[in-house]
């Protein structure tokens, strides 16, 4: 039988979840929440992906609701995706875990690393799946350099180079500093995607050097990171908001093996040999989100902490975020 799935948040990646959600058998959206109503959200579409989202007449029979608890106890569902600002996650979070929901949230599950702890406690007390969305570890581009990196194939990683930049979000309030400081600005927002990507793949550096002037003069809207590990291995990870909000998002990232290098713009993969260069393919095509909520639906059929994207595995990017 499906699992009842509520969501709250209907923005972009509410809209994006839901179309997910209903793709899937093993899940059932009963609800939606939102402060305000679908119809209108639908209206004014904004994001920086093209993915597939719903059209109203997908859910135009869900019930909605303005006030997450009173949905959990009226809908009862068994699992809770929260897709709502940053600000809020922490509150659902609990809410949901409380009332015996599993919970996906998604990034960064909250900015500070106390209260992920508590929630990550919660999940593991009440034996509940607590899942972030960290989706690019579901993408054909990170899980190809993982086989790669953990088959060994071309030799050690010596040099890993990851960019994200997009214009300063035209949605929301992201001009206002306010804004930025509850949302963690385009440093958990944005470029948290490399860094958690980074993090799973090569461990914890062993040494951190942040680029001053960058940080001095843009804050958390653009991050330039440098990390060393006692492998030799260096990570490069640069990216944010930038003007004006027309630059389209564009992300890429360049893996130097011993004896290859891969390098990617997120359309297509390249392999570079002695031999010489060549396109890399993979097998599975399932976009990264659906894959995402897939791996969601599994871990709470089976009743199971997920292995890769569980809030402990979030805290533990949140702990290296903040040394940057």
């Amino acid at each position: 039988m499906a699992k009842r799935v509520l969501l709250a948040g209907f923005g972009f990646m509410g809209q994006v979840h839901a179309y997910n959600i209903l793709l899937n058998p093993e899940l059932e959206l009963c609800g939606i929440v939102d402060a305000t109503p679908p119809v209108e959200l639908l209206k004014s579409r904004s994001g920086n992906l093209n993915v597939e989202r719903v059209t109203w007449n997908m859910i135009k029979d869900i019930p909605y609701s303005n006030n997450l608890q009173e949905a959990i106890m009226l809908l009862q569902p068994e699992a809770v995706i929260i897709a709502t600002p940053t600000r809020f996650h922490f509150e659902m979070c609990q809410a949901a875990l409380k009332a015996g929901c599993h919970v996906f949230t998604e990034k960064p599950i909250c900015l500070e690393v106390e209260r992920c702890q508590e929630l990550v406690n919660m999940a593991k007390e009440r034996n509940l799946v607590l899942m972030v969305g960290h989706c690019v570890r579901f993408s054909p581009y990170f899980l190809v350099l993982k086989q790669i990196y953990k088959s060994g194939q071309y030799g050690k990683l010596q040099f890993l180079h990851m960019t994200r930049y997009t214009g300063v979000p035209s949605w929301g309030c992201w001009n206002d500093p306010v804004t930025t400081s509850k949302s963690g600005g385009a440093l958990y927002d944005l470029v948290i995607h490399d860094i958690d990507c980074a993090r799973a793949l090569a461990g914890m550096p062993d040494e951190i050097c942040n680029a001053p002037y960058i940080t001095e003069k843009y804050g958390k809207m653009l991050v330039d990171t440098t990390w060393s590990y006692a492998s030799g291995l260096i990570v490069h990870i640069d990216g944010g908001f930038i003007l004006p909000s027309s630059v389209p998002f564009h992300c890429d990232y360049t893996a130097v093996f011993d004896n290859a290098t891969i390098y990617t713009d997120h359309a297509s993969m390249r392999l570079c040999t002695k031999d010489g260069e060549k396109p890399l393919d993979w097998e599975d095509n399932t976009p990264m989100h659906t894959a995402e909520m897939n791996a969601f639906a599994k871990y709470i059929a089976d009743g199971k902490m997920p292995f890769d994207c569980s809030g402990a595995d979030a805290l533990a990017t949140l702990k290296l975020m903040a040394k940057l």
